[in-house]
């Protein structure tokens, strides 16, 4: 039987969101039905094709409308209620203001009652941090069942894990380090965390085929966030060292962020203005292609925050060989030497040996290259993740 299901990302769509833009289509392809909610209006403008439909889909949480006064009020009325309850009340020991509770409770009950407006069954979150909060009030306050995607570690996410895991339906991981992680720090859920990876979808267009860069010459690209977790700066400096011994390599970097000034400046005191790039962000639709131009994809992130990036998978869907910092789930996705290359996190020796190995070795990133592709369409489509998603909604 079709259903009726809520998904709840927050600031959508954003310039990360192509990945959730698919699971959508991928659903409603199915047969079911979806309405799209969003905290607020993304701040920043996105370069995807799909981007101004899904903003016109996307019902706001945030908005305000005169016409919508009595609605909040009754919403208002809902909230104060959901502050008496002891499991609220307990979130205050956890750390959380009672201004921020009653705000997040108020949004949740108006979430509930657009829900019940809506007739939606359930309602999905891609997110753990105050979108759990929200969903957790929308179902108190009358709402449908709901469930939330873990993308990263739970200190990441704030607090209440307990309180917002154990009014949803189920909890999905991206990766099963973070299903273990919850299991290990939530023993006390009564239903078990669920493993639904991110995907990508077969792109023709963006396969690599044979047009590698000769021996002793590398292109590279990064494609994430410009944020210091990234760790662009370690990728800077294995191209300065790199350079330093006669390799031709060159190295692009696609996206945007907050950390824009502080990678010019790192490229500007390596000397490296010729052969780093900042290229800023592209189309959902051109990763593929554009990414089929390299001879490697590089993510050399540090810390925390990092689980599986749809990024890598896009690259090892294309058949260039990845590179990556051992951080989250990545040695999850990739058998080192295999079907990619996994380094520690800030290693810049390793990471500069493995790229240095397929400069010399053409062969070598054909191979790997190949061998990731054909994992990754094996183990990563948006397809199969819509598919698992709708199956543990309807258990």
């Amino acid at each position: 039987m079709f259903m009726k299901i809520g998904y709840l990302v927050p600031e959508f769509p954003g310039q990360t969101h192509g990945f959730f833009w698919r699971e959508i289509l991928h659903i409603e392809a199915a047969g079911d039905d979806v309405v799209i909610f969003s905290t607020r209006r993304p701040k920043d403008r996105t370069t995807h094709a799909f981007s101004e439909l899904a903003a016109a889909r996307t019902i706001y949480l945030a908005d305000l409308r005169l016409r919508d006064a009595m609605l909040w009020l009754g919403a208002a009325f809902a909230a104060l209620a959901l502050l008496l309850r002891d499991d609220v009340r307990h979130l205050r020991s956890q750390g959380e203001g009672w201004f921020k509770i009653f705000g997040l409770a108020l949004v949740g009950a108006r979430l509930g009652s657009l829900c019940r407006g809506e007739n939606i069954e359930h309602i999905h979150g891609h997110s753990c941090a105050d979108v759990g909060y929200v969903l957790a009030f929308s179902k108190l306050s009358g709402g449908p069942s709901f469930s939330l995607s873990l993308h990263g570690d739970l200190a990441v996410y704030g607090r209440g894990h307990a309180f917002k895991f154990g009014h949803a339906k189920f909890v999905a991981c991206v990766t099963d380090a973070l299903r273990h992680q919850v299991q290990s720090q939530l023993p006390q859920l009564a239903n078990e965390p669920q493993l639904i990876r991110m995907g990508i979808e077969h792109n023709p267009a963006g396969n690599k085929g044979d047009a590698w860069s000769p021996p002793r010459a590398l292109r590279i690209v990064t494609v994430a966030r410009l944020n210091q977790m990234k760790g662009h700066r370690h990728a800077i400096a294995a191209v300065a060292a790199l350079k330093q011994q006669g390799y031709a390599i060159h190295y692009d970097i696609i996206g945007e962020g907050d950390y824009h000034s502080e990678i010019v400046e790192v490229i500007a005191k390596a000397g490296l203005h010729s052969d780093v790039k900042l290229i800023g962000p592209l189309p959902n639709d051109k990763i593929g292609q554009r990414l089929s131009l390299y001879d490697a994809f590089v993510l050399p992130s540090v810390g925390l925050g990092e689980a599986a990036p749809v990024a890598v998978m896009e690259a090892m869907g294309v058949g260039i060989p990845v590179v990556c910092s051992i951080i989250g789930g990545t040695p999850e996705m990739i058998k080192h030497e295999q079907t990619g290359f996994l380094f520690p996190q800030g290693d810049e020796t390793a990471l500069i040996d493995i790229l240095a190995r397929l400069a010399d070795d053409p062969e070598t990133r054909k191979r790997v290259g190949k061998a990731g592709q054909d994992y990754a369409y094996n183990n990563f489509l948006t397809s199969a993740s819509a598919a698992k998603l709708m199956h543990c909604v309807r258990q």
